[in-house]
């Protein structure tokens, strides 16, 4: 687990109510955004939102037929739409999709919030979105070089708006209490 100094956090982001704000989980497919997120949210007793989720809701499609009939930019754009929308949320927990990063305009927007990036080991992602029920559209063919292209690609991305990095190596139940902390010590703040 690396944190980053509360005190320069707070004045790069020019926070001054770390209390009401929503904090955002970032990282691969597979990487336990949703699942952790959901422990986090029980444990703090906060709401959760998962971007995908809201977006498949919103148009009453999966993401893969959103991908198939009109294609990746419009998924992007449904996904930058939901988080500026998510981002007035009081005391939220939001796991976002992967690829919500890829967009400065996205980045810019989360390095205004606490944002945890979920750092898995390429072994467990290719496991997780192997045997996980969502229908990957990035993923297809190939699944270890894509997961393996995707991860080079976006992991300065993800360190680019990271305030803590998680290594996704323990039981999500225990990495949600050790995000828990963070977030309880940096209101405290």
């Amino acid at each position: 687990m690396i944190f980053k100094d509360f005190l320069p956090y707070l004045e790069e982001k020019q926070v001054r109510d770390t209390q009401n704000l929503p904090v955002f989980l970032v990282g691969m497919p597979g990487s336990g955004k949703t699942t952790i997120g959901k422990f986090l949210a029980d444990l703090l007793e906060r709401e959760f939102y998962d971007c995908d989720q809201m977006i498949e809701i919103k148009h009453q499609c999966s993401i893969s037929e959103i991908f198939a009939e009109s294609g990746e930019d419009t998924f992007r754009d449904f996904e930058t739409l939901i988080l500026n929308s998510l981002s007035s949320q009081k005391n939220a927990i939001i796991a976002t999709g992967g690829g919500i990063i890829l967009r400065e305009q996205n980045r810019d927007l989360l390095n205004q919030y606490p944002v945890v990036y979920l750092d898995a080991p390429m072994e467990n992602l290719f496991r997780q979105t192997q045997t996980d029920k969502n229908h990957r559209p990035l993923l297809e063919g190939d699944r270890q070089k894509a997961l393996v292209d995707l991860m080079e690609f976006r992991r300065p991305l993800y360190l680019e708006v990271a305030d803590v990095i998680i290594e996704t190596k323990e039981k999500p139940q225990t990495l949600a209490t050790h995000i828990a902390k963070w977030i309880t010590d940096l209101e405290a703040i």
